[in-house]
């Protein structure tokens, strides 16, 4: 059988409000990036489950998230209908692709 080597998330009493919604290793397995329902992005390092990076800008939960084959850009996807592109390495948004009639569930 499998062990775990790392565990990434919140306490349990904030566990509802940061329900994760999806999951995705970077393009190299170093990390995992989550989306959450508290509209928060976040990128965790695979083997030591610590936080690298969250990213905010979704005004609801967000719903999808990918790295970009090289791993230099992450794009989100939320209720709110905007897919967004994040530098990974700044952190900034660098795009918001609007247009979406409804929620963004994959990017």
């Amino acid at each position: 059988g499998g062990a775990c080597v790392a565990t990434v998330g919140t306490s349990q009493s904030a566990a509802a409000a940061d329900a994760v919604q999806d999951a995705r290793f970077s393009p190299d397995g170093a990390l995992v990036a989550t989306a959450s329902r508290n509209g928060l992005a976040r990128v965790w390092d695979a083997r030591s489950g610590a936080l690298v990076r969250a990213f905010a800008g979704h005004g609801k939960w967000v719903r999808a998230v990918c790295f970009s084959p090289d791993g230099a850009v992450l794009a989100t996807g939320g209720e709110d209908g905007l897919a967004k592109l994040w530098d990974f390495g700044t952190g900034n948004c660098v795009a918001d692709l609007k247009g979406h009639s409804g929620a963004v569930f994959d990017v």
